[in-house]
C-alpha cells in the first residue's frame, strides 16, 4: 500500500471511531478557538451566491454557518459516521438543500475544475499529504478564488510535549504544520498570507483540566491580548503559535 493510501485508510479507522461514539464537550466545543474563528470568518466576508468547499465537515457545524449565511456548500469527509452525523444535524437545521454531502479523501477530489468560488478548513491539512491536497484545492478553485485555513503549528515545545504524552487524543499520522511547509503553499497560489494566534492565551487551558471553565475563557481574553503586543514586537515568536490563519488565492 502506498503511503497517501496507507495514512488515509488510518485517517479513516481513528475518525470512524471517534464520530461512531458520543464525545464529551471539550475546550473546542466550549469556545477556546472562537477568536480565531471569528478572525477568519471576518476574512471570508459575505458568502452570499457563493459556491463554498468545506474541506474535512465532521459533524457539519461550520457547514451550517456557511449554508445558513447564504452560500451554496459541498463539504466532504474522509469519514463514513462523519457524514452521517453532519447529515442529520443539517436536517435538524432544515439546510439539508443547500448543503452537497460527499465522503472522499482531500487528495483525489472529485468536484469538477474551476468549479469553487472559497474553500474553508478547520485543522485539517495537517491530517493530509499537504502537497496533493494542495494541488486539489488549487484546481478546483476558480480563477480568483480564495482558500481559508485553521491550522495547528508544530513548533512549540511544550504543545508537542502534551501531544506526545496523550496520543490517543489524535490519529498516528496527523502532524501539525511547521513554517517551512507554507511553502507549498506559497509556491501554488499568486497570493499568500498567514496570521498567528495563541502565543500565551493557550495557557488559558490549564483551568479547563479543573473544570473552571470560565476562568479558562477569561484568561483566554486577558493573555490574548498581551499576545497581541508580543506578536507585534517580537515576530520570530509567531512560530510558537498554536494556530495559524492561512489565507490563499489563485
Amino acid at each position: 500500500m502506498d503511503p497517501i493510501r496507507e495514512r488515509q485508510e488510518a485517517e479513516k479507522i481513528f475518525h470512524n471511531r471517534k464520530f461512531s461514539r458520543e464525545r464529551k464537550k471539550n475546550y473546542y466545543d466550549l469556545g477556546f478557538k472562537k477568536i480565531i474563528f471569528n478572525s477568519m470568518m471576518r476574512n471570508i466576508g459575505d458568502v452570499e451566491g457563493k459556491k463554498v468547499l468545506e474541506f474535512g465537515c465532521g459533524e457539519g457545524w461550520l457547514t451550517k454557518i456557511l449554508a445558513s449565511r447564504g452560500a451554496e456548500v459541498w463539504a466532504f469527509d474522509i469519514s463514513k459516521e462523519a457524514i452521517r452525523t453532519a447529515q442529520g444535524y443539517l436536517q435538524s437545521k432544515n439546510l439539508q438543500t443547500k448543503v452537497h454531502l460527499s465522503q472522499m479523501t482531500a487528495e483525489k477530489l472529485t468536484y469538477d475544475s474551476n468549479m469553487f468560488d472559497l474553500v474553508v478548513g478547520n485543522a485539517i491539512l495537517h491530517h493530509i499529504d499537504l502537497y496533493e491536497g494542495i494541488k486539489q484545492i488549487k484546481r478546483v478553485l476558480r480563477d480568483g478564488g480564495k482558500a481559508y485555513f485553521m491550522e495547528p503549528l508544530g513548533h512549540n515545545p511544550l504543545l508537542n510535549l502534551y501531544r506526545l504524552m496523550t496520543p490517543n487524543k489524535r490519529s498516528k499520522d496527523e502532524a501539525p504544520l511547521r513554517f517551512e511547509q507554507l511553502a507549498i503553499i506559497k509556491e501554488s497560489f499568486c497570493k499568500f498570507s498567514h496570521e498567528e494566534y495563541y502565543l500565551t492565551a493557550m495557557l488559558g487551558l490549564f483551568w479547563h483540566f479543573f473544570g473552571m471553565n470560565n476562568i479558562m475563557l477569561k484568561t483566554r481574553d486577558l493573555l490574548f491580548k498581551l499576545d497581541q503586543i508580543i506578536l507585534r514586537n517580537f515576530i520570530f515568536l509567531r512560530k510558537y503559535c498554536w494556530y495559524s490563519i492561512l489565507e490563499f488565492e489563485k
